[in-house]
């Protein structure tokens, strides 16, 4: 597309040409090449590769997507439309967004969700979730081979305490490591888990800082683990993010808070080339009664948690940054959604790129009647691959619509 339309622009060009006079044509045509190659690059640049949407007549959301070896890409999220009630769906996914297959698990009379899923050295998959119903919430992990066929499931559940699952990775030994809360009696606390390759615990830590919550957990080069998640005060009824390095065993190495006076949250982290961490999040400017006025948050810190660079991204309405990935120039991608741009008076996804200092290079919406992303991907032909929901209105009088599952690819150039 790129060259046929850069082929046409230039025949036009040259077509020009005899207009001007010969002296002036080397300058003329080279200047105007120039503009041609920076137009050319702008179109092209955050152009749509492919959008798919999958759904029924219920609400189907994604919250995970990731590129497989096969150059494909698997997502996994929540579904209505089949199922047996509101089940865990997984679909893999060709390079061109064509679906290969799908998969539910799920019971009857409960709501289950995956809000993880990774590729394992086996080709096959591990998911992270969570079984909740009228008696309580119990964590979900299954590994499933490389067609979707379970090969061992796993709930966690206790008499006292409700347990969900939010991220999962696969170790270095093969077994996995597992990050979401465990809570009861209106306190929460930070859950980690370490299985073996079947799904059997090996240890089992709790981070006992009351009202605190784990959304995601990496592998950090020093053998350890990183967690980022929020921390509830009971005394201000504010949260703050919150930042937890521990070591092989689970052992608490040291935290960190970050926020201000209002309800601060923190979804995703990563540790960077320079071993410092990268941390996406909400920054906000009001109390939880009167949520406008929300950013983006993005932080960087060292190797120690302290904060190297922060970025807020948004403007004066409710602007969300649920994920980020260092990219391979060494600067960050991120998703979310935004009310304050795109088309306004609803949610828009929002993908926004930046330098490694955290400087916005450009951000993006897409023309959706309402849309959010939940997670991002840099791809290995230099692209994004983004998953998260679209709206879908069934009735423009009464607007009464469904969720489909929403999968975007772009190309950054």
């Amino acid at each position: 597309m790129r060259s046929k339309r850069k082929t046409s622009i230039i025949l036009s060009v040259m077509f020009l040409l005899p207009l001007f006079p010969i002296n002036n044509s080397f300058s003329l045509e080279s200047r105007l090449l120039n503009i041609i190659d920076e137009m050319v690059s702008s179109l092209s640049m955050h152009r749509k590769a492919w959008t798919e949407t999958f759904g029924g007549d219920g609400d189907d959301i994604g919250f995970y997507v990731q590129q497989t070896s096969d150059d494909g890409y698997i997502v996994v999220g929540t579904t209505s439309s089949y199922g047996k009630w509101r089940d865990i769906w997984v679909i893999k996914i060709d390079e061109d967004g064509e679906m290969l297959w799908n998969k539910i698990f799920g019971f009857n009379n409960s709501d289950e969700k995956g809000y993880c899923i990774q590729e394992t050295n086996d080709d096959g998959y591990v998911i992270a979730g969570d079984i909740s119903s009228n008696v309580g919430c119990n964590a979900w992990l299954i590994k499933i081979d490389s067609n979707g066929d379970i090969l061992w499931s796993k709930t966690f559940d206790d008499e006292k305490w409700n347990t969900s699952a939010r991220y999962i990775q696969q170790t270095d030994d093969n077994g996995y490591i597992v990050t979401g809360w465990i809570y009861g009696y209106d306190l929460s606390n930070i859950w980690v888990l370490k299985l073996d390759e079947y799904g059997d615990k090996v240890w089992e830590k709790i981070i006992e800082r009351e009202g605190s919550r784990g959304y995601c957990i990496q592998k950090t080069s020093d053998k350890g683990y990183i967690i980022v998640g929020s921390i509830y005060s009971y005394d201000t009824m504010n949260s703050d993010i919150y930042l937890v390095k521990i070591d092989e065993e689970g052992n608490k190495l040291w935290s960190k808070t970050f926020g201000g006076k209002n309800n601060d949250e923190g979804y995703c982290v990563q540790e960077t080339r320079d071993n410092g961490y990268i941390i996406c999040g909400i920054y906000s400017h009001k109390k939880f009664f009167n949520p406008s006025d929300r950013d983006a948050w993005l932080i960087k810190t060292d190797d120690k948690g302290e904060i190297i660079w922060n970025k807020t991204f948004g403007g004066e309405d409710i602007d969300i940054g649920y994920f980020t990935r260092e990219t391979k120039d060494g600067g960050y991608i991120i998703t979310g959604f935004t009310y304050s741009y795109g088309k306004r008076g609803t949610n828009n996804i929002w993908l926004i790129k930046t330098d490694s200092n955290g400087n916005e290079i450009w951000n993006r919406t897409f023309d959706f009647e309402s849309s959010g992303g939940y997670c991002v991907q840099e791809t290995e032909d230099g692209g994004y691959i983004m998953v998260g929901w679209e709206w879908k209105v069934i009735d423009p009088w009464t607007r009464y619509g469904t969720y489909d599952l929403l999968l975007i690819k772009v190309y950054q150039n």
